[in-house]
């Protein structure tokens, strides 16, 4: 008799638990209805360009060595705007720089960079000369030319991160806007631009679109430590970018699994 007692509290015990577990799940699910979006909105960053043509620094010591590379021109074309009131003028301008620059630090988890109205003018400076040539400063200097404005430049330098070799760690020719870009010990940036129709030697059709880096990247020997993987934090692991999130999102994704056969039993 005592053991038919205890069986059956037990038992009681085990249901009470059960539709303890139906009420969490039915509490979830109308948090869940009422929290859900009506739409999902997707951001993707495209450029669209006629001639890119674009220079970078690489820094050893006091020195500064400069790359030229020169991209293929993209499949739809755009022409470059006539004015300097238009992209690549004013307040507009400074927006495009930071919100495009930050977007693919952020992805790398290293700082977001702030703007440096002297960086601004020494770029803006050398960008008038309308002569597509580094300018041999202090600086860290990305050089892009013809490009409808800055947003699409920038993303071009970015672009270049399919060729760089994270294994190798070292500077490429086809890579180096990308790693300034992204150059962790960065933090401040200035950039500038000129519309130039110049028929001299190295001499700059179109807009002329500079931007300086300070403290300068691209310094051999630090490549390892500046320049990582999207969503991994400075020891390989996933940060709270890209791949951290699809971490958690497996998690998540495991555990709403488990629910959802639990409320199918439940409801």
């Amino acid at each position: 008799m005592r053991n038919r007692f205890t069986s059956a509290r037990a038992l009681a015990a085990q249901h009470s638990l059960f539709l303890l577990l139906c009420l969490l799940v039915a509490g979830f699910a109308t948090v869940g209805a009422a929290a859900e979006p009506s739409g999902t909105t997707t951001t993707t960053v495209t450029s669209t360009t006629t001639i890119l043509t674009l220079t970078t620094t690489l820094s050893s010591g006091e020195q500064t060595q400069t790359s030229l590379t020169t991209a293929a021109p993209s499949a739809t074309s755009s022409m470059a705007p006539g004015s300097g009131k238009g992209p690549y003028g004013g307040l507009q301008f400074k927006s495009a720089v930071l919100n495009s620059t930050n977007y693919f630090r952020d992805q790398h988890q290293v700082g977001n960079l702030t703007w440096d109205s002297e960086l601004a003018r020494f770029a803006r400076k050398h960008a008038q000369k309308c002569v597509f040539e580094h300018s041999g400063g202090p600086y860290g200097e990305n050089l892009a030319n013809n490009f409808p404005d800055p947003t699409t430049a920038i993303d071009a330098w970015y672009n270049e991160e399919q060729e760089y070799n994270y294994e190798k760690q070292k500077f490429s020719e086809s890579a180096g806007h990308y790693t300034q870009l992204v150059w962790k010990n960065t933090t401040k940036v200035g950039c500038g631009a000129a519309n130039c129709n110049s028929d001299a030697e190295e001499g700059s059709n179109g807009w002329l679109f500079i931007c300086e880096y300070d403290p300068a990247g691209n310094v051999v020997g630090e490549f390892g430590r500046n320049v990582r993987k999207v969503g991994m934090d400075e020891d390989g692991t996933p940060g709270f970018g890209v791949a951290s999130s699809m971490t958690r999102s497996s998690g998540l994704l495991i555990a709403l699994v488990a629910l959802s056969s639990l409320a199918a039993v439940c409801l």
